[in-house]
């Protein structure tokens, strides 16, 4: 059968193109990746657009004739979406050139077996349960219907035994046939007795009564025997409340019902599948009922899987996940490829256990590690005999002494923590890290008096990574992080001081204490400290001007009888408090008190520090005669730059 690998209809053998969206159905060439199987639309290519791999003469491209028909599964049989898929997606077997895709053509034919009976039915059929024995079958997708020597043991080996049981429940439905035969004679004897009186009639009946509870009894043990559990229950759903074995048929109805529904859990969890879930129930359902073969049947079936699934791990190299699902096996639950895979899981392990001594031996220590970290990754729990970690960190512990004595801190604290990682308990590699730690810390107390506080704190951190207890280092780290926070705390002053928010800049600087620590962070800003300090104390009189009578200079010319006016200048010299420039609007009032006062304003901007001398002048101020006069020159308004 072929599928259209454009819109994936099918078709018979011999049809070249699809009837649907008209692609062709030839066989065409098709280029994957080598790393991921991604399929590549160029040949060409020199990166897989999945993996990023490079293509180049060890990792060409691998070439592939499509041949659009349909495959399967070889393992169970799935219809596959994708043909060049590594695993399938329902039962995870591999796919490969061992065990490639099964194609499923018009003339392909295959066929599912039953490996209780032996029974074969044609893959098509879609069947997956025995009609025969009622058992599920082998999923395996088989080209013929005959079984290997090995499979006709097994089920020659079964049929043997359900022969045998078979012989014995006739056996046994013989014998209670004829011990019932018995009963109904000697019931027929009782009954026409009971005849015989009244007293003796109700003795009789009650005896029928409980003969019949008593017989119902007895029949549903042999439904239960015959695994006619659906006659059973209702035999024992028969039995009076009043009778003696009300209790016990009660009992009965339960467990049957209990085991029943542990079977169909069971059943629910190896569909799944999930083996070690099923084989669990199925001893559940054991407990509550022996008599089920469907139950043993079951429990093998998973118990198998298991197997095979431990087995499937152990050959993909997979040996920790093997090992944990073995140990989720009760050692009784075990079957010979459980056991057999153990051994193998074990047998690796100490050949990494042998390979790591080896490597130690010739003085190549990570590769040791490398064998000791496989052993390990498996089960941490392995007795190693040989004692390979402790040595293993000996000979790291030694390697970081020799180290550590010629100077190289960096190599000696590399060996050492591989040490510890080895063998966290071994004490040597501590004493050596200490070691370390003291030669750091005295570097990192040396940078700090060199204020090279990015060194100092490197230097403390390695200190510490190699013992996070050393107080030399743990002293430089606190005094170097103190120093970079009070040089961040002045910066911050500065730019506050920028921006004349001169109170917040002397709080700042107020955080920084004059402790040696601050000392050393203010010697760097004493420029700032000073200007903010000086300016804070003139923050709310920055400028100061001065003027005398002596600076003013007038003369009166006269008008009319008591009428004159005054005109001349006035000096002033005005200072700058500020080490920052400041914008000045200066006020000049003169005033003879016969008329207006008269205003003069004059704006200036000084430097730092700036003084500055100069003269305003007055023209034709009336003073109506009057020869007193009062006058002054003050700031106005003013904006610190």
């Amino acid at each position: 059968m072929k599928i259209c690998p454009q819109c994936g209809a099918r078709h018979k053998d011999d049809i070249k193109f699809c009837n649907i969206c008209g692609t062709s159905l030839t066989p065409s060439k098709k280029y994957f990746c080598p790393e991921c199987n991604y399929e590549l639309n160029n040949p060409e290519v020199k990166f897989c657009r999945s993996c990023g791999i490079k293509f180049d003469e060890e990792h060409k491209p691998i070439e592939r004739i499509r041949d659009n028909m349909l495959k399967i599964c070889p393992h169970c049989g799935t219809i596959l979406q994708n043909e060049n898929a590594k695993f399938c997606k329902v039962c995870s077997g591999g796919l490969n050139e061992d065990t490639p895709p099964l194609p499923l053509g018009d003339n392909d034919k295959y066929y599912r077996v039953c490996l209780h009976c032996g029974k074969a039915y044609d893959y098509d059929s879609g069947i997956t349960v025995c009609k025969s024995c009622n058992q599920p079958l082998d999923m395996k997708p088989r080209i013929s219907t005959e079984l290997t020597a090995e499979e006709k043991q097994q089920v020659e080996k079964i049929l043997q035994q359900k022969r045998e049981e078979e012989k014995k429940r006739i056996k046994y439905l013989e014998e209670q046939k004829q011990k019932k035969a018995a009963r109904r004679k000697i019931a027929v004897k009782i009954f026409f007795a009971t005849c015989l009186a009244i007293f003796i009639f109700v003795c009789s009946a009650y005896g029928a009564w409980i003969w019949i509870d008593n017989n119902n009894m007895e029949d549903a043990e042999t439904a239960l025997l015959s695994n006619d559990y659906g006659q059973a229950i209702e035999l024992y759903g028969k039995i009076s409340e009043k009778s003696r074995y009300y209790e016990q048929s009660q009992n009965r109805i339960k467990e049957i019902n209990n085991a029943i529904a542990k079977y169909k859990s069971a059943e629910e969890k190896y569909k799944k599948p999930s083996y070690l879930d099923a084989m669990k129930l199925c001893k559940e359902a054991k407990e509550y009922n022996t008599n089920m073969p469907m139950i043993d049947d079951l429990y093998k079936t998973a118990q198998d899987g298991v197997g095979k699934y431990v087995q499937k791990l152990v050959n993909e190299k997979n040996y920790k996940n093997a090992l944990t699902t073995i140990n989720k096996i009760d050692k009784g639950d075990r079957n010979e490829t459980v056991n057999a895979a153990e051994k193998t899981i074990y047998a690796k392990i100490q050949s990494y256990y042998d390979e790591g001594n080896k490597f130690l031996k010739e003085g190549s220590l990570d590769s040791a590690f490398a064998n000791l970290n496989n052993a390990i990754e498996i089960d941490a729990g392995y007795k190693d005999k040989s004692d390979l970690k402790a040595n293993l960190a000996k000979a790291y512990t030694a390697r970081a002494e020799e180290q550590f004595d010629e100077g190289s801190l960096e190599t000696a604290l590399e060996l050492a923590n591989k040490s510890k990682q080895v063998d966290p308990s071994y004490k040597g590699a501590t004493e050596v890290c200490g070691k370390i730690a003291n030669s750091y810390a005295a570097i990192a107390r040396t940078k700090f008096n060199e204020e090279n506080m990015t060194e100092a704190l490197n230097f403390a951190n390695k200190a510490l990574g190699a013992n996070s207890e050393n107080a030399d280092a743990k002293n430089v780290k606190s005094d170097a992080e103190k120093y970079n926070n009070y040089t961040e705390l002045l910066k911050k002053a500065g730019g506050q001081y920028n921006r004349w928010e001169i109170s917040d800049a002397h709080d700042t600087i107020g955080q920084v204490p004059t402790d040696s620590i601050g000392n050393m962070v203010r010697a760097n800003f004493t420029t700032l400290i000073y200007n903010v300090n000086n300016d804070y104390q003139y923050r709310f009189n920055p400028v100061t001007v001065v003027s005398k009578d002596s600076d003013m200079h007038w003369k009166t010319t006269y008008f009319g009888f008591r009428s004159s006016y005054s005109y001349g200048d006035i000096s002033y010299t005005i200072k700058n408090n500020l080490n920052r420039p400041v914008k000045v609007t200066l006020e000049f009032v003169i005033d003879y008190k016969v008329g207006l006062p008269a205003y003069q304003y004059e704006t200036i901007t000084l430097d730092k520090n700036e003084t500055y001398s100069d003269m305003i002048a007055f023209d034709t101020v009336y003073n109506g005669g009057a020869t007193t006069y009062s006058y002054g020159v003050h700031v106005d308004d003013y904006d610190v730059q």
